[in-house]
């Protein structure tokens, strides 16, 4: 799913106009059999239907340092740009839920305040790094019960490291944080933490953007 729309998201609307017509095209074709059996034709072949309208000029998206940009062919760039109204992260933690991703804590915590500092936000030391090793049904609503006491219930964020082991417990981790907690949660792989690529971070700042 999440190919599906990352794919139908990159298309410019030209690109995925054609995509519609050339699918159409095929189905008609695959159905021409079927369509001759039940009496079905299809007058306009597999070109859109056309309307008049008018094309509207993309809005002009604002940026930190009274920057604006304007979209072109449905598409801004965000790179070295700043947010126009920059969201802080103060009270966040860290959690591994894998004994082997421990060394690996401070540089992802690193990553993210570099990241998020380009890009304007104000993000401060993680409020706690901490690994788990033995796990329980109730570990993880005991994990945001402990977060929200140590940050006296101004907890922002919970970032955990997962290993593919432990990779069922990403439902309970989102329950407990949109549901039960309304605290934001990020899950990374432990064997992302290797290549920590740009979008990955940009993920998460995205996501306390929006929750602000």
């Amino acid at each position: 799913m999440a190919q599906m729309i990352r794919a139908s998201a990159s298309q410019s609307p030209r690109d995925r106009l054609e995509f519609i017509k050339e699918s159409a095209k095929a189905t008609i074709n695959e159905s021409k059999p079927y369509m001759r059996e039940f009496g079905i034709s299809f007058m306009a072949g597999n070109m859109p239907l056309k309307i008049d309208g008018r094309v509207l000029l993309p809005p002009l998206m604002g940026y930190g340092v009274n920057r604006t940009v304007r979209p072109f062919d449905g598409k801004w760039d965000m790179r070295c740009e700043q947010f126009f109204k920059a969201a802080s992260l103060e009270h966040w933690i860290i959690i591994a839920l894998s004994p082997f991703a421990e060394r690996k804590i401070d540089i992802l915590e690193r990553n993210i305040m570099e990241s998020g500092t380009k890009l304007g936000m104000c993000i401060m030391r993680a409020t706690k790094k901490v690994t788990i090793k033995n796990y329980g049904p109730e570990t993880i609503g005991k994990i945001f019960k402990k977060s929200l006491e140590v940050t006296n219930g101004k907890l922002q964020m919970i970032l955990f490291i997962v290993c593919p082991k432990y990779e069922y417990l990403y439902e309970s981790i989102k329950k407990c944080g949109d549901v039960d907690n309304s605290v934001v949660t990020q899950c990374i792989k432990e064997s992302n933490l290797d290549n920590l690529r740009y979008y990955l971070i940009n993920k998460l700042i995205n996501k306390l953007i929006i929750n602000q």
